[in-house]
């Protein structure tokens, strides 16, 4: 029975979730198929019959399905996280993640891990000139805008910010210093700080950010949550990030699916062929978030 109920919390995160729906995964055994469709329609969801494993809903599912998922985790009401040693509540209260079977770190320990490994472990590509000017056309840039690129490389989106629409200043964020020379040489390239992640600088917002995150290890995950967290209300977010979150079974990947469709983010497919015109290598999709 362990092992089935553990199952059936695998199937329920790689669930993919609409305004009013919830699509499962193609389940072969029949207990484990009868255990997730039971599971769903305890949150209100009515299946569509036949071969279909979509659900419909009254109302948007985001929170019921994450309920769910916090109810169905094995993870006990009084876990203690492994690096602190605080108690957790809930995964619903404090989102939780599970790196081994004897190791759950809470929120604020993950933070501080993502921002001491992300320059180390991260492999960055450049963002070549035809996607950053793809970017910078999707970001729709007023001259009065504040701009910020979090992960500013070598400056190619702050060049393409000069090649399509010229700001003042674009705000660049950058953890190699052998970069921040090369950037300070860009003419719109304002201000050039170490570490968007850096707390020493929370009243900084903007009015659009344009970014090419590391697209692995889920650093690209976490850094877009930041970015929103430092986004002015009506402003854009225009960022890449990797695929693996889309069918990832871990809990920052299924919470991230969740997350985009709850702000209505808008997640662009790049075709093949594209990526070849580009000189991209690494598989990745444009994400847009207004605010």
């Amino acid at each position: 029975m362990k092992h089935m109920e553990k199952e059936t919390r695998e199937i329920l995160l790689q669930c993919k979730l609409g305004k009013n729906s919830i699509a499962a995964p193609q389940i072969d055994k029949v207990e484990l198929r009868t255990a997730v469709f039971e599971k769903l329609e305890s949150i209100g969801g009515t299946w569509k019959g036949g071969r279909s494993n979509e659900f419909d809903f009254k109302e948007d599912p985001a929170a019921a399905w994450r309920k769910l998922i916090a109810d169905h985790s094995d993870i006990a009401d009084e876990t203690l996280c492994t690096k602190c040693k605080d108690k957790l509540t809930t995964a619903e209260k404090m989102t939780v993640f599970p790196y081994t079977e004897d190791e759950v770190i809470c929120d604020a320990c993950n933070a501080a891990l993502v921002k001491s490994e992300t320059a180390a472990e991260a492999p960055f590509e450049s963002t070549p000139d035809l996607l950053a000017d793809k970017m910078v056309k999707l970001a729709e840039i007023d001259m009065s805008n504040t701009v910020a690129d979090p992960c500013a490389g070598k400056g190619n989106i702050a060049k393409a910010i000069n090649r399509i629409k010229k700001v003042d200043t674009v705000f660049c964020y950058e953890l190699d210093p052998a970069n921040h020379k090369r950037l300070k040489k860009v003419p719109n390239v304002g201000f050039v700080r170490a570490d968007f992640l850096d707390p020493s600088y929370p009243w900084e917002h903007f009015d659009k950010i344009i970014a090419h995150p590391p697209l692995s290890e889920n650093h690209d995950i976490y850094l877009i949550h930041e970015m929103y967290q430092r986004l002015e209300k009506g402003g854009r977010i225009v960022t890449l990030a990797g695929k693996d979150w889309q069918t990832a079974k871990s809990y920052p990947a299924a919470h991230f699916r969740v997350w985009l469709v709850e702000i209505g983010a808008k997640v662009i497919e790049v075709p093949a062929e594209e990526l070849v015109e580009i000189e991209c290598t690494t598989p990745f999709v444009i994400i847009v978030i207004n605010k």
